[in-house]
């Protein structure tokens, strides 16, 4: 119970962006941080959590919570303990829910050293199966998708192509990125890939005319997503 309650107050430490985390429970002369594909070696504990919150500083709202955790004694008084906690916030009024992995090294009660393991900013492929078809489409590439008569049924375009996989929209959105968002329902649009918005059509960058219901929140994200001003109504 004592590591898993040092291994919550680090993750609110690092929550604290105001305080430097107290150096009677952090003795680390090990601080790594995993970012982007590169593994780098801290010597402060804020650069660390400067590192975390600037690959999320595109989220309002940012919090940290508390996720479960593994303790493994290594020796007397010596401890490993593994986990992970969330970073949540909000993205063109999308909530984004991301995962931290989260290593540290604890003795005699204190952490001498930790490593924490922070998503890439790569671009992202998705694997999509159909059949005996297996599709790997770039996230570039990806322009919407939408769900089929059939209940688990959704159909990928991309390009100049589409796939029909054996899922619910839900569960394929879930696989995405912040930047796809619900146009309507049964419909998941790619704000990169939206030309523009004309009363309830959305114009395509491969010339697709979507209809849409929340027009005009969509309108909204898209002026976000642009970093432009939102429009009025």
């Amino acid at each position: 119970m004592a590591m898993k309650k040092l291994y919550r107050e680090f993750v609110d430490k690092l929550n604290d962006r105001e305080n430097p985390f107290p150096e009677s429970i952090l003795k680390s002369d090990m601080m790594v941080a995993v970012h982007d594909g590169m593994e780098e070696s801290f010597e402060k504990f804020e650069d660390v959590r400067d590192i975390l919150f600037n690959r999320f500083k595109n989220l309002k709202n940012i919090r940290l919570e508390f996720g479960d955790c593994e303790v493994q004694e290594l020796g007397k008084d010596i401890y490993m303990v593994m986990g992970c906690f969330t970073v949540k916030g909000f993205s063109y009024q999308t909530e984004v829910e991301k995962r931290i992995f989260l290593t540290l090294l604890v003795h005699d009660s204190k952490i001498t050293s930790f490593s924490i393991i922070i998503p890439s900013t790569d671009k992202r492929v998705y694997e999509v199966k159909s059949g005996s078809r297996l599709d790997i489409i770039n996230e570039e590439d990806l322009l919407y998708l939408e769900k089929k008569n059939c209940r688990n049924s959704t159909v990928w375009h991309y390009g100049d192509k589409t796939i029909t996989e054996n899922a619910s929209l839900k569960s394929c959105r879930e696989r995405l990125s912040d930047k796809f968002v619900m146009a309507r329902k049964g419909l998941v649009v790619n704000l990169s890939h939206i030309r523009s918005i004309d009363g309830n059509i959305i114009h395509m960058s491969n010339d697709d005319e979507l209809e849409c219901t929340r027009y005009v929140e969509l309108r909204k994200m898209l002026s976000a997503y642009r970093g432009e001003e939102s429009p009025a109504g």
